[in-house]
């Protein structure tokens, strides 16, 4: 495998792979994706796989709203394997004072084109029966939620990796990095950042990494 690369990606979990299968969508096809163990073996490997597009900021309601797209293509195209289940979701209100809260996100939510409302504490009680009733105001109700297998998503025999057979992306050890802790006479000197190799394989992983942790960390000195 070669040792350098004009993109090198640091991870391969689902955001690693989804920066990959980007590029290589933008016509990018010198792409390196380091991992230093195996893909989706880190915090991708651990999450719930929860897709909710009602979040507190405009711009993460457009990443999970463009993401939820991505997810239906995905599956119209046939990828059954990325566990892609489009099931809604519900956010309660246990108190009026909540329920007006909620209200004026949905109002924001809206204006960027989500397609979320708000229901009676009966109509939620329709889609989740298994609710108790007691004590709820209402709720928010987001019907293109859903949920998925983040291992699935991020595998190489699905989409999210492997975007076209003349656009390849390559995985590799990563070396580790312990920055060394600063002296007085290495403030700005850059001393402090020398790092070391543990673990790794020898090969051409190793090179690249180095070469990305130099460029990286300059803040080191």
């Amino acid at each position: 495998m070669k040792d350098q690369a004009k993109v090198v990606i640091i991870g391969g979990g689902i955001t690693g792979c989804s920066i990959a299968w980007h590029l290589a969508r933008r016509g990018w096809t010198d792409v390196l994706l380091l991992e230093k163990g195996e893909l989706t073996s880190g915090t991708t490997f651990h999450s719930v796989g929860l897709v909710s597009q009602f979040r507190t900021s405009p711009a993460l309601m457009r990443l999970m709203n463009y993401s939820i797209g991505l997810y239906d293509q995905f599956r119209d195209e046939g990828a059954n394997n990325i566990g892609w289940h489009k099931v809604g979701s519900l956010r309660l209100a246990s108190s009026p004072n909540r329920l007006k809260a909620l209200q004026r996100q949905v109002s924001r939510a809206r204006g960027l084109g989500l397609d979320v409302g708000t229901i009676t504490a009966s109509e939620a009680l329709d889609i989740a029966p298994f609710l108790s009733p007691g004590g709820i105001e209402g709720a928010v109700h987001i019907p293109d939620d859903g949920w998925l297998d983040p291992n699935g998503m991020s595998s190489p025999s699905a989409p999210a990796s492997s975007a076209s057979p003349s656009r390849r992306t390559a995985a590799s050890p990563a070396s580790a990095a312990t920055p060394r802790a600063r002296s007085p006479t290495s403030r700005r000197t850059g001393a402090s950042c020398r790092r070391r190799s543990s673990s790794t394989p020898p090969g051409n992983g190793r090179r690249a990494s180095r070469r990305w942790l130099a460029r990286s960390r300059r803040w080191c000195r």
